[in-house]
């Protein structure tokens, strides 16, 4: 792994483990963000983290009670209930339709302070999401 890629996924880490709250890895190059993230995701299971593959996912495993998720983002901009996790994170609680299975609502309950949402996107798809999403974040670091 490069050094660089290893030490900034470090970095934000230990500032997101301590203080909870969610955090972005940014892959600038988008020729190579297949590569970064899979690096990145590496170093993530590494340190403990669960990786969330939907939005149900996400709030399965923060009912669930465990404090290290993280979310690399397949589509061509930040799923909308993503968002909606994230725009309500610092309030600790969120309830969403369940659209899988048409089951209603769903409601998740965590720790804001001690709970770390790592959300992996490229640049392109970070110019392709809600204008506002960087208000939402507490810690980005470009890779």
């Amino acid at each position: 792994m490069p050094v660089q890629i290893q030490e900034k996924t470090e970095g934000l880490l230990s500032a997101i483990t301590a203080l909870g709250g969610v955090g972005l890895l940014i892959a600038e190059s988008e020729k190579s963000s297949k590569a970064t993230f899979e690096r990145a995701r590496e170093q993530l299971l590494n340190n403990n983290y669960k990786e969330c593959s939907d939005y149900l996912e996400i709030m399965e495993v923060l009912a669930e009670g465990k404090d290290k998720i993280f979310y690399i983002e397949q589509g061509t901009k930040l799923d909308g209930l993503v968002l909606e996790i994230i725009a309500e994170f610092e309030a600790g609680i969120v309830s969403l339709a369940e659209r899988k299975h048409n089951t209603g609502l769903k409601t998740a309950v965590w720790t804001p302070t001690k709970t770390s949402l790592i959300i992996m996107m490229s640049r392109k798809q970070i110019e392709a999401s809600y204008p506002r999403l960087f208000e939402y974040i507490n810690f980005t670091q470009s890779l």
